[in-house]
């Protein structure tokens, strides 16, 4: 439950912008799909002074009393920075950053022994390549998807999910010198 009046903005840019409301009524369509096409995934490049006030005022033309930010390792630097500018120039929004890796990188021994972010990966991938498998019944032709997740267990790990007929792991391939032909 949402407290009273309250609203969920997604912003598909931070430092340029392009906010939008997520209501269900409006989002409806997207239930089910992950939410990679309701809010893809932007890579947090290195902020400038002059971003950081576009931020800021983004946030502060939209009341946030929080900003959540889904974000790798590497892009931690820069969210501590967006926080850093907010407790400078008194914003009243809050930042926080949820970290995900697949590669490995952000691991918490004793508190979460995984990775974070495989198993959310391999679920939206799976429903992603899931889809498209399934759409191809309704487009009465044949089509070939090919999926590459960037790591050689991720793609396994999707591929058993969704039963393909073949799945080649690049390591793999590459050790024995296979072809498509």
């Amino acid at each position: 439950e949402r407290h009273a009046g309250s609203l969920l903005w997604g912003i598909r840019n931070l430092t340029k912008g392009n906010e939008f409301l997520i209501d269900l009524a409006e989002c409806k369509h997207y239930l089910n799909q992950a939410g990679s096409d309701l809010l893809p995934t932007v890579l947090l490049a290195k902020l400038t002074d002059r971003m950081l006030g576009h931020i800021a005022k983004l946030c502060e033309n939209l009341s946030l009393h929080g900003l959540v930010i889904l974000c790798g390792p590497s892009e931690l630097s820069e969210v501590a920075r967006i926080s850093q500018h907010f407790a400078k120039t008194g914003a009243n929004t809050v930042v926080v950053a949820v970290v995900h890796s697949l590669s490995g990188w952000v691991q918490i021994p004793g508190w979460i022994p995984t990775n974070l972010g495989f198993d959310s990966a391999s679920c939206v991938l799976s429903e992603a390549a899931g889809n498209i498998a399934l759409s191809r019944e309704s487009l009465d032709t044949d089509i070939y998807h090919f999926v590459a997740c960037g790591s050689s267990p991720l793609t396994l790990e999707v591929a058993m999910q969704i039963h393909p007929t073949l799945c080649f792991i690049g390591v793999d391939v590459a050790q024995r010198g296979l072809k498509l032909q």
